[in-house]
């Protein structure tokens, strides 16, 4: 077996060209075909090319997309009737980017199933929110970014789609108008208009350096002008980048983005820095029209096409202006690749790429490299030949370097024969070598035994080991489960230690949308489909059933079905926003009562509340007790209105009047309002609680009574108690008017005489306050009116009242507070109360006094 099989040199660079694939497709014309191919070994798309004249029977009359795996292998066809299609391209996760000339950008899976659509029919629309400062500024700011996206493409729409370049995270599009729009992030999209670069006519090539390519993270356009010279346009200028050589007929970007390939009038080939800066090299190719394709192969080639009919010829043109060149019978198309360039023609699917290092280092012919020697010591081994021993003592002190050769070669080959001879070799090197730490070695056999596997013809998916380091393990499943290989997806994250989730909740989603529009609705049936896939899934302990269940609802349109699936969600928080997506809300409040989680109830109760009518609602939340006490929690709390509306559909009236109670009495409540509260009050009340109608009644009486109190008296009175309002009137000079509020409330005498007691000490009016006390034996006695006067200072007209108190010992307790210690002896000896005496000896300072009160302390 030739070692270097496929190998050509480009000055001292070796390329080779591999056969990956012979495609298996059938009656597939490339000459009347459109065709992209997926970066990273991704599928192939092929659909009509209108831009050729090609005869149209009725059997196609309405174009369809083909797509095929890269072996040839067809993965679906769908008809196509949504538009004239501008560009199509495959994202890294293998969905089918098409841009329509109206700006439509719409993305596929694999089987034609479409995933998204953009721009969407959003509404746009403050809702009313309570949101801090902070949070409506962010919120303003996304309105925005909304209306301007929507804005945009309005303006896309009005001139129609020229061309487009398509990349992995976005799109930019080219109108007639000559204006350039760029929409990124395809799952939350948002369209931007770049700087108006001032073209008058279109531009002769042009092409994007994407945003990670870039230092600032923004999308560069580069703008072959009729001028000549290149412009760099992106969303904040329009700079002119003086390019000489032009015009250009083509441009290409290197992988790094730090290179450019340019296309001339002329027919050179130009290889120049991103800024134009530096001229790196320039290649004569005698052809004086653009190439078919132009591209990158890796970071050291560009590759150009040309041809027509069955003439074809590609050229490789190295940095130093050496070329190889390959002759083909039919059209092709290339897929650039990061390492490389995929050739795809009508029989073939082929790999040029650079001859990796440890490759040539070990099958170079005359190769003395370390990892030469020990490939070598290998093949004499397996001979039986002793001079494999000679050979790996020669490369002992570099023995490290040869092992780590040998497996980075292996991981660069498709042939698997030849990585198992490369292994081994490796192998061979580490029983010679002490401390090898063969992590490195452990790896590439596992990823090797991977890739062999996504390599076979069936699947076709061509990865080089690089491509697939820089895909990564969760890509690389993400698109396996979008080729529906679900088994070898699941295989593959156990094997990597990745978690299953998503592979088995998207082979339950899958299952649902296939199978389940088939399936009878008897409840027997169903429970068997979902006992089918709950066996499956259960081998992962609280995995999420609600997007099988939406997939069961929305797609299979089977609500039952749908139902099911969702009693075996673990968790409340995924469970019962799906039944409200579902329209099960009552389900979803039994669901949320029993979480035992009041926000989930309370999201349940707002659906409810918004999706039903007033009776319906409140008819539901009566049957849970948990939900309708939240419920009215959250009324007395917000909204009184539909507490009292509450409590009108139960019957409860009295209920119902004491929230008009409640806000007649609360802060902020004028006057007016207050009384218009009450007699909505009263007129509940009356229904079943006289009780309270006749409380109510009586104080929309002591209101009005009020309001007139102010307009006559002044001051304020609206609010107050009765006892409140008879003090004031008091206070006011109105006693008048305080006896027939009293009288007309039916206050009791003991507390109106003693609300005038306090009113006539506060106002200093003794005069009138012993006028009072005379009006008739005061039913509160002499007291009070003798504790007001000691309060206001007044002892001696304390003193009348005191001496008129019946009780010895009050009188004694009274005459000890003003310090009239003579006739508080007197009271206490009366009431022979020994402590009282004994109070008073300790306090007064009158010797002839004491001895009296220690005589009387010695007869009592």
């Amino acid at each position: 077996m030739d070692l270097m099989e496929g190998w050509a040199l480009l000055r001292d660079r070796y390329y080779r060209k591999m056969e990956l694939y012979e495609m298996s497709w059938e009656n597939v014309d490339l000459n009347r075909l459109r065709l992209v191919g997926g970066p990273l070994g991704g599928p192939i798309a092929a659909t009509r090319d209108d831009s050729k004249l090609q005869r149209v029977t009725s059997a196609t009359l309405k174009p369809t997309i083909d797509v095929y795996s890269s072996s040839g292998v067809k993965l679906s066809s769908f008809i196509w009737d949504k538009g004239h299609i501008v560009k199509m391209a495959w994202d890294d996760i293998e969905r089918l980017v098409v841009v329509l000339d109206d700006g439509t950008i719409a993305l596929y899976n694999v089987f034609g199933d479409q995933l998204k659509r953009i721009p969407t029919k959003r509404e746009v629309r403050p809702r009313p929110t309570h949101e801090n400062a902070h949070q409506k500024k962010k919120k303003k700011k996304k309105t925005e970014k909304i209306l301007m996206h929507f804005f945009n493409f309005q303006e896309i729409r009005q001139n129609r789609v020229r061309d487009a370049y398509i990349w992995s995270g976005g799109v930019v599009m080219l109108t007639h108008n000559l204006q350039f729009f760029c929409t990124m992030n395809f799952d939350d999209p948002f369209t931007i208009k770049l700087r108006d670069p001032g073209l008058v006519e279109p531009p002769t090539c042009w092409t994007v350096i994407e945003p990670q390519l870039t230092e600032n993270n923004s999308v560069q356009v580069l703008v072959g002008t009729v001028s000549g010279t290149i412009l760099t346009v992106d969303a904040n200028q329009v700079q002119d980048m003086l390019a000489p050589n032009g015009p250009f007929l083509a441009i290409s970007v290197a992988p790094t983005g730090k290179l450019l390939a340019c296309f001339t009038k002329t027919g050179s080939v130009w290889v120049v820095s991103a800024d134009f800066a530096q001229n790196l090299s320039s290649f004569e190719t005698g052809l004086n029209f653009p190439p078919y394709q132009f591209a990158w192969c890796g970071i050291d080639a560009v590759v150009a096409v040309w041809g027509a009919g069955e003439d074809w010829f590609l050229f490789a043109i190295g940095p130093f202006a050496n070329f190889l060149k390959y002759t083909y019978r039919e059209p092709l198309t290339l897929v650039p690749e990061p390492d490389g360039i995929r050739i795809v023609s009508g029989k073939k699917c082929e790999l040029l790429q650079r001859v990796p290092t440890a490759t040539e280092a070990i099958f170079r012919a005359g190769a003395d490299t370390p990892g030469a020697t020990l490939y070598a010591a290998f093949e004499a081994y397996e001979k039986n030949d002793p001079q494999s021993d000679e050979k790996i003592r020669a490369i002992a002190e570099d023995l490290g370097v040869a092992i780590d050769q040998t497996i980075d070669a292996a991981s660069h080959e498709f042939d698997p024969i030849r990585q198992r001879s490369l292994l081994k070799a490796a192998s061979l090197g580490k029983a010679f070598k002490d401390f090898y730490m063969a992590d490195h070695f452990v790896e590439v056999c596992k990823n090797l035994r991977i890739l062999n596997q996504l390599r076979d013809f069936r699947l076709g998916m061509p990865l080089t080991y690089p491509q697939f380091k820089l895909l990564g393990p969760e890509l690389l499943v993400e698109r396996l489960v979008g080729r529906h290989q679900h088994l070898l997806a699941f295989q593959v994250c156990e094997y990597l230690g990745l978690k299953t989730d998503k592979v088995l909740i998207h082979w339950a989603c899958t299952k649902v949308r296939v199978k389940g529009p088939g399936l009878p609705d008897d409840d027997m049936a169903l429970r068997s489909f979902v006992s089918t896939i709950a066996n499956k899934l259960q081998a992962v302990p609280g995995i999420s059933y609600a997007e099988i269940a939406w997939a069961a609802y929305e797609q299979a349109q089977k609500p039952k079905l749908a139902t099911l699936l969702l009693d075996f969600e673990p968790r409340a928080q995924e469970q019962v926003p799906m039944l409200i997506r579902m329209r099960q809300a009552e389900r979803a409040l039994e669901k949320a009562i029993q979480s035992g989680d009041t926000d989930l109830v309370h999201l349940v109760i707002l659906h409810l509340r918004r999706d039903k009518s007033r009776e319906q609602f409140f008819d539901i939340i009566s049957k849970h007790e948990v939900a309708l006490s939240l419920y009215i929690r959250y009324c007395k709390e917000q909204d009184m209105d539909k507490l009292r509306e509450l409590y009108k559909h139960q019957g409860k009236s009295d209920m119902a009047a004491y929230t008009y109670v409640k806000e007649a009495y609360a802060p902020a409540s004028d006057p007016n309002t207050k009384r218009e509260n009450l007699r909505t009050a009263l007129t509940l009340y009356k229904q079943n609680n006289s009780y309270a109608a006749k409380a109510t009644e009586e104080q929309i009486g002591l209101l009005l009574t009020q309001r007139d109190l102010e307009i006559s008296l002044g001051g304020q009175f609206v609010g107050s108690s009765v006892s409140s309002t008879i003090y004031r009137c008091i206070l006011m000079g109105d006693s008048k008017r305080a006896s027939k509020i009293a009288s007309d409330f039916k206050v009791p005498d003991n507390r109106f005489w003693w609300l005038k007691v306090k009113a006539l000490a506060e106002l200093g009016d003794f005069e009138e306050l012993e006028k009072f006390s005379k009006e008739k034996k005061p039913p509160i006695g002499f007291k009070p009116f003798a504790d007001v006067c000691i309060d206001a200072g007044n002892v001696n007209e304390a003193v009348k009242y005191i001496r008129k108190i019946s009780q010895a010992e009050v009188r004694a307790r009274l005459f000890i507070r003003i310090k009239n210690w003579r006739e508080a002896f007197v009271a206490a000896k009366d009431a022979k109360n020994p402590s009282l005496l004994m109070t008073i000896r300790n306090a007064c300072k009158d010797p002839p006094l004491q001895e009296q009160i220690d005589d009387a302390l010695r007869s009592v």
